[in-house]
């Protein structure tokens, strides 16, 4: 069971009795509820769309692009009577892909280092990855600690990322539900919202934009803790 499962699993059992997971192995659904009641789950995310259609999750790519910038960053500690800093991150996808490598992120700070560590301070580490040196930290045994990160493909207006991201996972799961429809009376969709866009007002205008699903007869959308319910599309 993976962490979006989780919170699922979380969620259902607050609001629904009998409650299982996977209850035909690892085939759709991934919860059955109320013994009629397929509930499929995925994650909420803004998607990136490369240059041959394929669709990603910006955080597929974001997410261990950071990690490898902080493992970095993480082997420099503050020497005596040393500073520390705060650095930023702003990047923009190339074909999907964040391709920096850790020996670049080096040479960006030794760059900083020995130019005196004047702050602010960027170094441009590929056409598309600005690593900035920023602020002085506070007392912490780490020279370097990520802050800011500014995710230059993640733009746009929030009715229209919010209803593409939910269309392209209504999509993507009822190509996957297709030759297991049968087996239950109703399908629902239960997404887990790690884009953390949508305020009340959002809300109708996201739901006008969302046309009426073949197979599922619900869409509820749960934050990513899975303690509140965004909003629950009925079809």
């Amino acid at each position: 069971m993976n962490e979006d499962e989780k919170v699922a699993e979380e969620y259902l059992k607050k609001h629904h009795d009998n409650v299982i997971f996977e209850p035909d192995g690892n085939i759709p659904p991934d919860f059955l509820i109320e013994n009629s009641i397929g509930v499929e789950v995925r994650r909420l995310n803004q998607q990136y769309y490369t240059q041959n259609g394929n669709a990603r999750g910006l955080s597929e790519t974001a997410r261990p692009f950071r990690d490898r910038v902080e493992k970095v960053l993480s082997r420099y500690v503050v020497e005596a009577d040393g500073a520390s800093f705060w650095v930023g991150l702003r990047f923009e996808r190339v074909n999907g892909e964040l391709d920096v490598s850790k020996k670049m992120i080096k040479k960006a700070i030794d760059a900083f280092q020995k130019q005196n560590e004047i702050i602010p301070f960027e170094y441009r580490m590929s056409d598309n990855v600005l690593l900035k040196f920023l602020v002085r930290g506070s007392k912490t045994n780490r020279k370097f600690q990520l802050g800011t990160q500014s995710d230059l493909d993640a733009r746009g207006w929030v009715v229209d990322i919010c209803s593409e991201a939910i269309k392209h996972c209504i999509k993507e799961k009822e190509m996957k539900i297709k030759p297991h429809f049968s087996k239950y009376d109703r399908w629902w969709l239960l997404l887990v919202d790690h884009m953390n866009f949508m305020k009340s007002e959002d809300r109708v205008e996201i739901v006008k934009n969302i046309a009426k699903p073949v197979y599922f007869e619900r869409i509820i959308v749960i934050n990513y803790e899975g303690s509140s319910q965004v909003f629950d599309l009925k079809a």
